[in-house]
């Protein structure tokens, strides 16, 4: 019989036996869980001795559980629904800068000119400034 299940047994009829079981189960996650990371650092140790600096830093993160979190931008619209449709997402982009330059004067936005009308920015350019210099 499982401890697990020794210790269910127990559970509402001996409460002493109960903790004394739950006691002994705690002890033994712990010390395995002792002896995991022991293993785990031993073979960073080896990996550092060896200089392989990618196997350290790949070995740390699975040891610390530690994972690059992606969070995509959500884009609402006016009526508080999320949008997926690119072309819809461009537009609300456009009346969302076009509310921001309303703040402007008419002089000034005249000076700044329409977003429609202002050239668009090339892919050759936009990888060209993407280039780490």
């Amino acid at each position: 019989m499982l401890m697990t299940d020794t210790r269910r047994s127990y559970k509402g009829i001996n409460k002493d036996k109960y903790n004394e079981v739950n006691r002994e189960i705690k002890r033994k996650i712990r010390k395995t869980k002792e002896e995991w990371m022991r293993t785990k650092c031993e073979e960073i140790e080896k990996l550092k001795k060896k200089h392989n600096a990618f196997a350290v830093h790949k070995k740390i993160k699975e040891v610390t559980n530690t994972k690059e979190s992606y969070t995509s931008m959500k884009i609402i619209n006016e009526e508080n629904k999320i949008i997926t449709d690119e072309n819809e997402i461009v537009e609300q982009w456009e009346t969302y800068i076009e509310t921001l330059f309303a703040i402007y004067s008419p002089r000034e936005y005249d000076r700044i000119g329409s977003l429609k009308s202002a050239p668009t920015i090339l892919k050759s350019e936009h990888s060209k400034n993407r280039k780490a210099t």
